[in-house]
């Protein structure tokens, strides 16, 4: 007679309460720009720290707005995410990537210079990153106007990591004033809420990485090597060369899957509903 063992996975009490949390999201970086079917912060944050230890591996075959890397990071884990949309990895990468304090000087003396200067409406013109442009071509008048403008400005920039944060703010301002809204703000009114919300949103993301990278004792620089995000469909994940050897196999597997059957826009804003 041969006899079968049954093991068991013990789901800790706090994990379970964070399963049931029902808070809105609203601490950075998730709350930078609300991607379609989200999951909880406290879920993820808690599951990490109940089913890994600080250097293990934390895969998400479905990123989406990063929320599962960034805590992932946060906790001291490596972070590998794979997404095949664009704006999935886009914002992903947006929310890892550190600012120095001079990355922060130069952003807020742009939104400086954009809040006070007489600014000329640029032609339209989509050479722009994919992300954008799908957002673009959907705009109201006046939105694209504004949104093209402020994207040619970026140029003034001299980091391309602080132009894709100034770009991931963007977006969530078009969020705010489009995504299924009836009235579109003017551009007064768009570039004065952009400008007050970099300031805002730069300093809540210099605070939270410069605390992330004390917490775990490394330099705020080195964060975007505890991370690979990578745009590609989950089905290859597997063999992907860009995961370093030694950070596998992962530990754990946490994500929020897609939904079959549901109607969800990725890439673009519901103009006028």
């Amino acid at each position: 007679m041969t006899s079968t063992r049954k093991s068991h996975i013990v789901v800790p009490p706090a994990v379970i309460q964070a399963v049931l949390n029902q808070n809105r999201v609203d601490e950075p970086p998730h709350s930078f720009y609300k991607y379609p079917a989200r999951f909880s912060p406290s879920f993820a944050r808690e599951a990490i720290k109940a089913f890994t230890q600080p250097g293990d591996t934390v895969v998400d075959p479905f990123c989406g707005g990063g929320t599962s890397l960034v805590e992932a990071i946060s906790l001291g884990r490596r972070a590998a995410g794979f997404d095949i949309s664009s704006l999935a990895v886009f914002l992903s990468r947006a929310k890892t990537s550190p600012l120095s304090i001079h990355d922060k000087r130069e952003i807020l003396a742009w939104a400086d210079l954009m809040e006070s200067a007489k600014l000329g409406k640029v032609a339209s013109a989509f050479d722009t990153i994919e992300e954008e442009a799908h957002y673009l071509r959907n705009l109201p008048g006046e939105a694209r106007s504004c949104f093209e403008t402020i994207i040619h400005s970026t140029k003034l920039l001299p980091k391309e990591r602080q132009r894709r944060f100034v770009r991931l703010i963007l977006l969530s301002v078009g969020q705010w004033a489009l995504d299924c809204k009836t009235d579109v703000p003017t551009w007064p009114a768009l570039r004065s809420k952009f400008c007050r919300r970099i300031r805002l949103v730069t300093g809540q993301h210099f605070e939270f990485l410069s605390q992330v990278a004390a917490t775990n004792n490394l330099p705020r620089c080195r964060l975007t090597q505890m991370r690979r995000i990578i745009n590609c469909s989950s089905e290859s994940s597997h063999d992907d060369r860009r995961i370093p050897d030694d950070w596998l196999p992962a530990k754990l597997i946490l994500t929020s899957p897609p939904y079959p059957g549901v109607h969800v826009v990725y890439h673009r804003w519901q103009i006028n509903g």
